[in-house]
């Protein structure tokens, strides 16, 4: 099975710590290993937010009706979304390419196209990054979406990868 989207620390940890729970399924390790970079994700921007003194919030469950992940708020100042995402898919080895669809609707949903989600999502405040160099990439929804035109990009958003 093919690592995409496995790379730098999702390799190393998610995916080798699924392969450790299931050894002799590599579809279920694999499977789960996208659970793992998820949870890796959220843990990291939990991590960045409070550690800079805002609240940070999740709902109780995966809310897939919704483009944000968790709210994030300081005393005093509004309510933000954030949308949380990993990136362990390199392009070119000099970027990473960071997937705007949510991709975890049912396969009767109406976001879903043959296997693929087509939902882009776009009602977020801040988009917040876990790449596969660990390293954190935080930005507002202009930036990450507006292109210099005026239009929006369709699905998905390069970060540059660290030196």
């Amino acid at each position: 099975m093919a690592n995409k989207g496995f790379v730098g620390i999702f390799e190393e940890k998610a995916l080798a710590s699924a392969r450790e729970i299931y050894p002799n399924d590599e579809q279920k390790a694999y499977d789960y290993a996208k659970n793992v970079k998820t949870m890796m994700a959220v843990s990291a921007a939990t991590d960045y937010f409070t550690s800079r003194g805002y609240a940070f919030c999740v709902p109780q469950t995966d809310q897939q009706g919704f483009d944000w992940d968790a709210l994030v708020c300081r005393p005093g100042d509004e309510v933000l979304k954030v949308s949380i995402k990993s990136a362990g898919y390199a392009k070119g080895g000099g970027s990473w390419e960071v997937n705007l669809k949510s991709g975890h609707y049912s396969k009767n949903s109406k976001y879903m196209s043959g296997g693929t989600c087509r939902k882009v999502v776009h009602d977020f405040d801040i988009l917040f990054v876990l790449d596969g160099d660990g390293k954190c990439t935080v930005m507002t929804q202009e930036e990450a979406l507006l292109k210099p035109d005026g239009t929006y990009k369709v699905h998905s958003v390069k970060i540059p990868r660290s030196k």
